[in-house]
């Protein structure tokens, strides 16, 4: 076992100075940004905003792909409530394939939350480690300034507590890494799904704008040709019309006219007897 001398300066000392640097760098947060509210969306999402502000060049990923300020996630934005409304009414237009990538949204962007949701707590643990290695450095001053108001049991508990402690920070801060690396991974598969989706969408929707535009050219050719067919109906070939009338004498005229005009020459008049 090292003695308390060792122990405050190896263990104590120097990882608070490593403590220290880890906070001027942005590695820890100095507030709580996950408190008992955190499954409140807009906690969330303004915790996920400041830590990738604050200490996303850590990670390229993150800093690369920044959440938007409204919905916590990152770009592109998507209005999940049109495309749960799209889904519904263009369930008979979407293959099983298109289905299954909408189902991919909904579970990758649950993942991405839940990945933050986890990371931070990890913070939280680490900021009560680093909150307990502070009391027992102040306990391990003043036991080596007032060594008569403590008993020899305390000096060795702060050994053990500082031994915990130190065991406790190395294996928090290695699952610390590995929660940052499944924030990228999760950060990357969202945005992937987000690009799929709204490529779905817009296929879906430039659809049904060519089909409209069909639909009036067709309408619009059906009303040319109705048109064309009213126009030549008020002219019927081989149309016959006759009038007779009775002038004051009694004497009968009739007038004969057709469609088809008729020319009448002296050569084919024929007088009857």
């Amino acid at each position: 076992m090292a003695s308390l001398d060792v122990i405050n300066k190896e263990a104590i000392k120097v990882d608070e100075e490593i403590w220290n640097n880890e906070l001027k760098n942005g590695m820890l947060h100095t507030t709580n940004i996950l408190d008992e509210a955190i499954s409140d969306d807009g906690s969330r999402i303004v915790a996920i905003c400041n830590y990738v502000e604050t200490c996303g060049s850590q990670c390229p990923v993150l800093s690369a792909n920044p959440p938007n300020l409204e919905s916590g996630e990152p770009n592109p934005t998507v209005d999940y409530v049109s495309v749960s409304r799209f889904v519904k009414s263009n369930k008979g237009r979407l293959s099983q394939g298109a289905m299954a990538i909408f189902e991919e949204l909904a579970l990758h962007r649950r993942s991405y939350f839940e990945a933050f949701d986890i990371f931070f707590k990890s913070d939280i643990v680490l900021r009560d480690l680093y909150a307990e290695r502070c009391q027992l450095h102040m306990k391990w001053q003043d036991i080596k300034m007032h060594p008569d108001r403590f008993p020899d049991g305390d000096q060795q508990d702060v050994c053990n507590r500082v031994d915990i402690n130190t065991r406790n920070c190395i294996r928090e801060k290695e699952k610390r890494i590995a929660y940052i690396q499944e924030l990228a991974t999760c950060t990357v598969q969202l945005v992937k799904v987000k690009c799929r989706a709204i490529s779905i969408v817009q296929n879906v929707r430039d659809e049904k704008t060519e089909l409209q535009g069909q639909k009036q050219k067709l309408s619009k050719e059906m009303s040319i040709d109705m048109d064309a067919f009213t126009d030549s109906s008020t002219n019927t070939d081989g149309d016959i019309s006759i009038a007779i009338s009775n002038d004051s004498d009694s004497s009968t005229s009739m007038t004969y006219t057709s469609f088809t005009s008729i020319t009448t020459t002296a050569s084919n008049v024929c007088h009857l007897p």
